[in-house]
């Protein structure tokens, strides 16, 4: 399975457009400890702890609800494929952020609170960058534009 540990599941998660992703995570007494960074899901990071319903299948379960947000925020930068991502995800890991891709196009970034946001948001908006808040949301963030 990945080089996971045995004791890892998959937690499948829903985007708002119906999108199905399975990452991993790891049993955390009757919770799970989401270990992978969402490409489709909105408004939960690496290492929450969540609430999950076990499925049909074997080792997947369905996210419920976060129990205990991490703290980690979430953004997602979509790349055109004209530029190269590397020099904007090397800048980020520079800045203390770790990310993961779902392909060259489609990367999350995780920011974690010890990281400051305002330069992260800065330098994507220097460069350029197409993002957005996934966790969290931009809603979230600024109610009062609803």
């Amino acid at each position: 399975m990945d080089d996971f540990p045995s004791n890892f599941v998959k937690l499948r998660l829903t985007g708002p457009d119906g999108e199905i992703e399975t990452p991993w995570a790891e049993p955390v007494g009757d919770y799970f400890r989401l270990d992978n960074l969402p490409w489709f899901a909105y408004g939960v990071s690496d290492d929450d702890i969540v609430e999950a319903a076990p499925t049909e299948t074997a080792g997947i379960y369905e996210f419920v609800r976060v129990h205990q947000p991490s703290g980690n925020r979430l953004v997602r930068i979509t790349f055109d494929g004209s530029e190269s991502s590397a020099p904007v995800l090397e800048h980020l890991l520079n800045m203390g952020c770790h990310y993961e891709g779902l392909n060259e196009r489609l990367v999350a970034v995780s920011i974690p609170p010890t990281v400051e946001f305002e330069p992260v948001q800065g330098y994507l908006s220097e460069v350029g960058a197409k993002w957005e808040h996934a966790n969290p949301t931009y809603e979230q963030l600024h109610p009062e534009q609803d």
